[in-house]
C-alpha cells in the first residue's frame, strides 16, 4: 500500500507535468484535465494515508469513501469537477449525464481550463486538503494564476547510425 510520502511525490510529478502542459494550454486542454485529476487523486490518497491508512483501489470505492465521511465533505464538488473533467476528456462523454460531445472544448473551452479547472477547482481542492495533512506534508500546490513554465529547449538527436 502506498504511504502519504509516495502520493505526496507522485502529486508533485502531475503538478510539473502541469507546469510544463500550461505553456500552451490550447493545445494541452485534455491533458491539463487528466493530470489535475490524478493529482487531486494523489492528493487525496494522501490524506486518506495520513488519517486512516487507509488507500483505495477503485475510483468507486474512493468515490464512496470521500462522499461518506463528513469531514472531507468539503473536497467533493472540486474533486468530482474535476473527476468529470479528466472522464470527458478521456471519453468525450460524461459519465454523470452521459451527454457526449464532439471535442473537449465543448465541455471546456481552452480559454477556461485555467480558470475554472485549475484556478477553482484544484486550487480550492488543494486548499482545503492541506489542512488535512501534516505539517511538512511537502506537497507542491499550485498557485492560483500559475505561474507558465517556460518550455523545456529540446536538445538535438544524436545522429543515426546505421547498423550493419
Amino acid at each position: 500500500m502506498p504511504r502519504m510520502e509516495e502520493h505526496i511525490e507522485l502529486a508533485n510529478r502531475n503538478q510539473a507535468v502541469l507546469e510544463y502542459l500550461l505553456c500552451d494550454a490550447g493545445l494541452c486542454a485534455e491533458t491539463i484535465a487528466i493530470t489535475a485529476f490524478y493529482k487531486s487523486l494523489h492528493v487525496l490518497e494522501a490524506v486518506f494515508y495520513h488519517r486512516e491508512k487507509a488507500h483505495f483501489h477503485s475510483h468507486a470505492e474512493r468515490d464512496f469513501h470521500i462522499k461518506k465521511h463528513r469531514h472531507y465533505a468539503g473536497l467533493w464538488r472540486p474533486y468530482r469537477a474535476m473527476s468529470s473533467a479528466s472522464y470527458v476528456a478521456r471519453y468525450l462523454a460524461d459519465n454523470q449525464t452521459e451527454q457526449g460531445f464532439a471535442c473537449f472544448a465543448d465541455y471546456l473551452p481552452a480559454t477556461d481550463v485555467r480558470s475554472k479547472l485549475l484556478d477553482g477547482y484544484l486550487y480550492g481542492f488543494e486548499h482545503l486538503a492541506v489542512q488535512l495533512l501534516p505539517q511538512g506534508h511537502g506537497l507542491n500546490r499550485y498557485p492560483k494564476g500559475g505561474a507558465v513554465v517556460q518550455p523545456i529547449p529540446k536538445q538535438p538527436s544524436p545522429p543515426v547510425v546505421p547498423v550493419p
